[in-house]
């Protein structure tokens, strides 16, 4: 029964291969989102940032290690990718120093405290996203969300807010 699924899928994929330079812009690369960046100075982190910016369609992920605003503004950033558990300065500052520089970037912070306060926080800042530490699969989606919709607060967060 396997082999049969799997047959029936290869015939499919063969009426299917010919249209699909069609369908992508005939035979073009897709084009990008734009540019990224990340901020973090945790050389993982920023490994772990770049995979996410470009699995997420966006070009030049550039990684800044520290807040330097006039650099992140002259790179222009689409889509910037902050990493609060590795940050030197104040937090919230930081969101509402690129926010500033750059009003239509969308912000995506990441961070392991999981509390729903600190979430509403940050949005408040001028974050677009507030994702949490996980796999690649979860904080790719959550990401898009932000640059699809403009809001995005991934549920670990709101998960730890007391009902009223």
């Amino acid at each position: 029964m396997r082999l049969a699924a799997l047959a029936g899928v290869r015939q499919h994929f063969r009426m299917v291969r010919p249209l699909l330079p069609a369908w992508f812009g005939q035979g073009k690369q897709l084009e990008s989102l734009g540019n990224s960046a990340s901020l973090t100075s945790d050389r993982s982190t920023e490994l772990l940032f770049k995979e996410i910016l470009t699995r997420g369609g966006f070009a030049g992920p550039q990684n800044f290690e520290r807040l330097a605003v006039a650099k992140i503004a002259h790179h222009a950033p689409r889509a910037i990718l902050v990493d609060f558990d590795h940050l030197e300065t104040d937090r919230l500052e930081c969101v509402r120093q690129i926010r500033f520089v750059l009003p239509q970037c969308t912000i995506a912070v990441v961070s392991s405290d999981l509390q729903g306060a600190w979430a509403a926080q940050c949005h408040l800042a001028g974050a677009t996203g507030v994702l949490s530490r996980s796999d690649v699969a979860h904080m790719l989606a959550g990401l898009r969300q932000a640059v699809r919709s403009g809001c995005y607060t991934d549920r670990s967060f709101t998960a730890q807010v007391p009902d009223a």
